[in-house]
């Protein structure tokens, strides 16, 4: 969901991941091998064992296909241990990723061809790791206390993302064709509109249409900026009921 690399840690500001990801069709494989039982690796998830051996999962049961299949599985099991796979992080980083080239052989990528893996459409929150940055911060009640709040939001933030997504759609102040038109650097890295200024964009001084403009909303509603609150959101759930004023975005670009 962000545009440029934010401030801060990898385990704090990249929550996002598959919501099936124990399913996933390309499940990848990162073996932890003892090195002298190994014969050579073939490939970065794959390596040739001794006794004709093989890799096991976390519960030892046997991870032995053929050909592709060497180097998936065909469910994550992630119990016992765990690796968090940052792929892609921000657009920046990708578009960096993607010059550098692959590891393992002298073809670049295409960005087309790594969209499934930056652009995820059905993803959910994931906050297991930040409990590391309970002990990287040292503050231990604050940073606990956000982990406990981060919890609770991935538990519920699918249902808020539905509910404000039907209030936003229903009124006219959230205009996707605008907003990608607005916003090039949006569309150019293909993500949701609707998302992006939900998540990212107001932070960033966004507009999600003409008809709303984000930071004379929140100049004109100090409370809301204080708390750091989504503008659209705040509206749209309280700030119509209460009468709050809103503002049109001067045509000016």
């Amino acid at each position: 969901g962000h545009i440029k690399k934010p401030k801060g840690g990898v385990l704090e500001n990249y929550t996002r991941c598959h919501r099936n990801f124990r399913k996933e069709k390309r499940s990848h494989i990162k073996s932890i091998v003892q090195p002298t039982s190994v014969i050579k690796f073939t490939h970065p998830h794959y390596a040739i064992y001794k006794d004709d051996d093989y890799a096991v999962n976390e519960n030892y049961e046997p991870i032995n296909g053929k050909g592709n299949d060497k180097f998936f599985t065909q469910e994550a099991s992630v119990q016992k241990i765990r690796i968090n796979h940052y792929w892609s992080k921000s657009y920046e980083e990708t578009l960096a990723k993607v010059e550098r080239g692959n590891a393992d052989q002298l073809r670049k990528r295409k960005l087309e061809d790594c969209e499934e893996l930056y652009n995820i459409k059905d993803y959910t929150y994931d906050y297991n790791m930040y409990k590391y940055v309970v002990k990287l911060h040292g503050h231990f009640v604050r940073e606990t206390l956000k982990y406990l709040y981060y919890k609770l939001a991935a538990f519920f933030c699918d249902r808020r993302k539905s509910y404000i997504y039907k209030l936003a759609s229903n009124s006219n102040l959230f205009n996707k064709k605008w907003y990608l038109k607005t916003y090039p650097d949006v569309k150019k890295a293909k993500l949701d509109p609707f998302k992006h200024y939900m998540n990212e964009g107001w932070k960033e001084g966004r507009n999600p249409s003409k008809n709303f403009d984000t930071n004379a909303y929140l100049t004109a509603h100090q409370d809301v900026k204080k708390a750091q609150k989504n503008p659209l959101w705040h509206y749209l759930k309280y700030g119509q009921k209460e009468g709050r004023k809103i503002f049109s975005v001067k045509d000016n670009f």
